[in-house]
């Protein structure tokens, strides 16, 4: 099975890190995702236009990061969570 882990809005990249090694000790794929950090966006709690960017933009870097993780030959398609 894989996971797909994203940032939250006050996680911070090494709590990411932090749960993707909990899901791998576990014998998961883990493919983490942090849509803000990628894009230059710092805080995004607050209004604003990059939180109205990172929201909207979003579904489609998780549904990347499903597609992406379904072609590869070490992940079952259909368990991908």
């Amino acid at each position: 099975m894989a996971v797909r882990v994203a940032r939250q809005e006050r996680a911070l990249p090494g709590d990411l890190a932090g749960l993707g090694r909990v899901f791998l000790r576990l014998g998961y794929v883990v493919l983490v995702v942090d849509s803000a950090t990628s894009r230059g966006f710092g805080e995004t709690c607050s209004a604003g236009e990059a939180r109205k960017t990172m929201w909207r933009d979003r579904p489609k870097d998780a549904y990347a990061a499903l597609s992406y993780l379904q072609t590869k030959s070490f992940v079952k398609a259909d368990r991908v969570a």
